[in-house]
């Protein structure tokens, strides 16, 4: 893709509160409102880009009032000094440390950029970076939180009703809690289900998660962040014991941490 300099970007960033019908629990945290932050990129010739990004205490130490922070330290540089994709790149490559400690506040910001670049040419982000288009189907995953066992079957209903199939489940440490949840769906018949488990390091040791695990009694592919965060060898152990895939969140949230793992079956 030809590079194409952008005209006086200007940035502003405002904070999503939108309610929830129900709140949303699990291991690490509860909301009953949405804790995001929306970035707009807007050039001299009126074309807007958007970003999202859902700062997390618990996975980044990012708040949103931290994420408004970054934004008002480095607003005034980045419309300055980023006009294109290489641009982009050459800040990003200056900058690399303040966006490993603060990769939601540069999420939502890059994202802007990218959009309004995009649009800017008449092309998608994808055509915009080079890389191959979208192609094929998509499954989309209905995410249960760790409600109550009335609103979690009702959820779960909605969701089949729709015709959801695959689901991530919030595990909650109360073993007979989740042993329930889970009951709704062993008495689903449709026989089509493709569940993986969210456990936002609820357990300290590979033994004790192995053995929670195994008294659910129900069939799963994959476990989110089942033990301290970045503890990758542990992580590796109970993929072996469980014969399950580990699926890594609050452990990776930054490119620099991919060359720490050792990327290896299961």
């Amino acid at each position: 893709m030809k590079n194409f300099n952008s005209k006086n970007v200007h940035l502003s960033l405002r904070e999503l509160v939108i309610p929830f019908k129900v709140s949303f629990k699990h291991a690490s945290a509860e909301r009953s409102v949405t804790e995001s932050v929306l970035v707009e990129a807007k050039t001299s010739d009126g074309e807007v880009g958007y970003g999202e990004s859902c700062p997390r205490s618990y996975v980044t130490g990012e708040t949103v009032s931290s994420v408004k922070a970054f934004f008002s330290q480095h607003q005034k540089d980045i419309e300055k000094k980023i006009t294109d994709i290489e641009a982009m790149k050459e800040w990003m490559a200056k900058h690399h440390k303040k966006l490993d400690d603060n990769p939601a506040a540069w999420c939502a910001i890059e994202l802007a950029l990218l959009d309004v670049f995009a649009k800017e040419q008449y092309v998608s982000v994808e055509q915009l970076l080079g890389l191959p288009p979208i192609d094929g189907g998509f499954t989309y995953s209905a995410v249960l939180g760790d409600s109550g066992d009335a609103v979690f079957s009702q959820q779960y209903q909605q969701y089949r009703s729709v015709g959801f199939t695959d689901f991530k489940i919030k595990l909650s440490g109360n073993l007979e809690r989740d042993q329930r949840k889970l009951s709704v769906l062993k008495n689903d018949d449709c026989g089509k289900l493709r569940v993986r488990f969210d456990a936002n390091n609820l357990w300290q040791d590979v033994g004790e998660a192995s053995k929670y695990l195994t008294k659910l009694n129900y069939p799963f592919y994959a476990i989110e962040e089942p033990l301290v965060s970045k503890d990758i060898a542990e992580f590796a152990k109970l993929a072996e014991q469980i014969n399950s895939k580990v699926i890594l969140d609050e452990s990776l949230t930054s490119p620099s941490q991919m060359a720490l793992l050792e990327i290896s079956d299961p």
